[in-house]
């Protein structure tokens, strides 16, 4: 099989506004009809990369299974939920649509200007509160039985705490406000690391309860996941911007916070290869060899750690089905492997890689699942709570570093 990763060399463009909006009606199928919220009208547009929001006004629900509102509601007893009039006001305000191109013009000069680090500081301080404001928002028309399970209201929760402490934060001034904001992002940032493990345990419980076709939550994970993303983007660029101008981080003209103008897909490939060889051995006891040919030298404007989990997440696909298919092809426990292979090719817009193994490919019934977010081919254990991360032994249970809760690929 192969996989394919384009990287767009154009940086102008990355991050633009969304065309499409989704509303409440979007998360029940026809079959459930009885059971759907009353249909609103969609939003306008909105932009893209730092939210991507489901907006429409606050739906009226009848009650029932998967329809109910949750206004009002939280996991914290007697605690008042944010879908007030406070965060109505934040949420209906417009977010400013980013492109890599922006942060990277404007953070060249910020990590060496006082000024400009603060008129980033005040930038990100006004900001984030209108798109976390907006992903509270999503979270509360989300059908009633996701709503209401443990970990989703976790992540509701962190979500609100975050909002409440960015709004109590005082304009900032001075460079000791900003110091005490940057503080505040760390710890904000921190504290969301592992929202991921909670919305796969929770999709995981949800569906097990109802049928996924009947949730078709789908858009909704990929607006969250991308809304996440954008707001760890303009909270870290900032935190590295503080850290470079105050020597905390050796300034390199090659990075501008978070951003690489020119990063090296081969340097990020090599460090990736060991980690992914490291685990795979293991695991199994043994792992392919990885060949990288092609255009090598080619650079492509990138974020870095982006680049490195989607390396990451398709190497460790490609080396778990080279083992496992020649295993069972063989029969041999320690069977020759052929190489998994990779391809980068350069051209004028973009830098394409693509990822080659001979792990028996994608089987028929599964392949239109695999960019389908909670679905797996590993066991799931119900001794305890697995998630992205956490080690075992078998490639085949959930605990293990191979695989993981269904979120890598469509991630």
């Amino acid at each position: 099989g192969a996989m394919f990763a384009y990287l767009s060399r154009s940086v102008g463009n990355l991050w633009g506004s969304s065309s499409s909006s989704i509303s409440p009606s979007s998360y029940s199928s026809s079959s459930l009809s009885s059971l759907s919220p009353t249909r609103h009208s969609s939003p306008s547009p909105s932009p893209l990369l730092l939210h991507h929001p489901l907006c429409p006004a606050p739906a009226v629900r009848t009650p029932g299974l998967l329809c109910r509102s949750l206004s009002g509601v939280s996991a914290n007893n007697g605690s008042k939920s944010f879908y007030d009039d406070t965060s109505e006001v934040w949420a209906n305000k417009s977010a400013k649509p980013l492109s890599l191109k922006s942060l990277e013009e404007f953070g060249d000069h910020a990590k060496l200007d006082h000024q400009r680090l603060l008129a980033s500081a005040r930038f990100v301080h006004k900001e984030l509160p209108i798109r976390l404001s907006k992903e509270l928002r999503n979270l509360e028309i989300l059908p009633y039985i996701v709503m209401t399970n443990p970990s989703i209201r976790q992540i509701y929760d962190i979500y609100s705490e975050a909002f409440r402490s960015l709004l109590e934060f005082p304009r900032i001034r001075t460079a000791e406000d900003n110091e005490k904001f940057v503080e505040l992002l760390s710890e904000l940032v921190g504290d969301t690391v592992n929202v991921i493990d909670l919305l796969g345990k929770g999709v995981r419980e949800t569906v097990a309860r109802v049928p996924s076709h009947m949730l078709n939550i789908q858009d909704f994970l990929d607006s969250f996941l991308t809304s996440r993303i954008g707001r760890r983007v303009i909270a870290e660029q900032h935190i590295r911007l503080h850290m470079t101008y105050h020597g905390v981080i050796k300034h390199s003209e090659k990075e501008v916070g978070v951003i690489n103008p020119s990063c090296s897909p081969l340097a990020i490939l090599k460090e990736v290869k060991t980690i992914v060889e490291d685990i795979c051995r293991e695991t199994f006891g043994m792992s392919p060899d990885l060949i990288m040919e092609g255009n090598v030298d080619a650079t492509v404007p990138m974020v870095i750690h982006h680049l490195k989990y989607i390396l990451l997440e398709i190497l460790k696909n490609s080396y778990r089905a080279t083992v496992e298919f020649q295993r069972a092809s063989t029969g041999l426990h320690f069977p020759d492997l052929p190489p998994v292979v990779v391809m980068m090719t350069e051209g004028k817009h973009f830098v394409t890689i693509k990822i080659s193994d001979r792990g028996g490919g994608v089987p028929h019934e599964t392949k239109d699942n695999i960019f389908t977010y909670g679905f797996t081919t590993a066991s799931i254990s119900t001794d305890h709570e697995q998630g992205l991360g956490m080690l075992g032994t078998s490639a085949n249970d959930l605990n293990s570093p191979m695989a993981g809760i269904g979120f890598g690929l469509p991630l």
